[in-house]
């Protein structure tokens, strides 16, 4: 996961309900993640997780997927990539 403080690893599992969980290492400790991801219509997503509410954007770069959360309001956000 990269944002605006920097780079940190995650587990993510995203359920095909939308329901996600995870944990985030934060050096030196882990934080549980959870939340849902809702389609509201096609192209348009948005999460309410542990850490806030915002949109969620889906796209390709470089042959890999790229998952954004990006909160409501401002305050940063975040993108996931597969490391595999």
């Amino acid at each position: 996961m990269s944002g605006p403080l920097g780079n940190a690893p995650l587990i993510l599992t995203i359920a095909e309900d939308g329901s996600f969980q995870g944990l985030l290492y934060v050096e030196p400790k882990y934080k549980e993640i959870r939340g849902t991801i809702s389609v509201i219509r096609p192209g348009t997503m948005r999460y309410e997780g542990t850490d806030g509410n915002g949109r969620v954007t889906l796209r390709e770069e470089n042959g890999k997927r790229v998952l954004r959360f990006v909160r409501d309001g401002g305050g940063g956000g975040a993108e996931l990539t597969p490391t595999k």
